[in-house]
């Protein structure tokens, strides 16, 4: 099963303290505990990791094992050097295929974050009710695509046509970048 974690903490490039901040949330909770993690990266996010499954007394419960990419390499607690399979090994294509699907998963999981916000942050000066902001977003798929439509068009899409006008200005206010006046001399 997966669940997606939204990383608050820890900055866009810090992957140990998002894995940490992950594992917190996920193990500290006292629900269902997963036998193996497979974490995403070599040492230093291994070590985050087993930080963390030290930290709320489940070193030993839980197996860790992490699988970095450049070199396909398994990292484990405690050995002096990463483990190399050979890349044609059954139980590295396992892992490759687990890591890959947990990668898109998270992808998928962020683009359709930022895909809401894109849309939340245009539409949030017209005063849309929500049923009336998922018929655009069907109708145009983007906000590039509405910012793109006519009054018109947004009309044909709303139950209300009335709203087009708040909608239309309120896209361009949105995107588009303000005028500039200069002076002249």
């Amino acid at each position: 099963a997966y669940s997606a974690q939204q990383i608050e903490g820890a900055g866009p490039a810090d992957d140990p303290a998002a894995i940490a901040e992950t594992l917190h949330a996920r193990l500290g909770g006292g629900g269902a505990r997963p036998d193996c993690l497979l974490i995403d990266g070599g040492k230093a996010q291994l070590s985050a990791a087993c930080g963390v499954l030290r930290e709320l007394g489940l070193e030993g419960e839980v197996a860790v094992l992490a699988l970095a990419k450049r070199e396909e390499e398994l990292y484990l607690p405690g050995a002096a050097a990463p483990l190399a399979l050979a890349h044609s090994s059954p139980t590295l294509t396992l892992l490759r295929r687990q890591r890959d699907e947990a990668h898109a998963g998270a992808l998928l999981s962020h683009r359709s974050l930022r895909h809401a916000g894109e849309w939340a942050s245009v539409l949030d000066g017209a005063g849309l009710p929500h049923p009336e902001q998922a018929r655009l977003r069907l109708r145009f798929g983007s906000a590039a695509g509405l910012l793109g439509a006519s009054e018109a068009e947004i009309a044909a899409a709303l139950s209300d046509a009335r709203a087009a006008g708040a909608v239309h200005a309120a896209v361009r206010a949105a995107l588009l970048p303000p005028p500039r006046f200069e002076l002249g001399e």
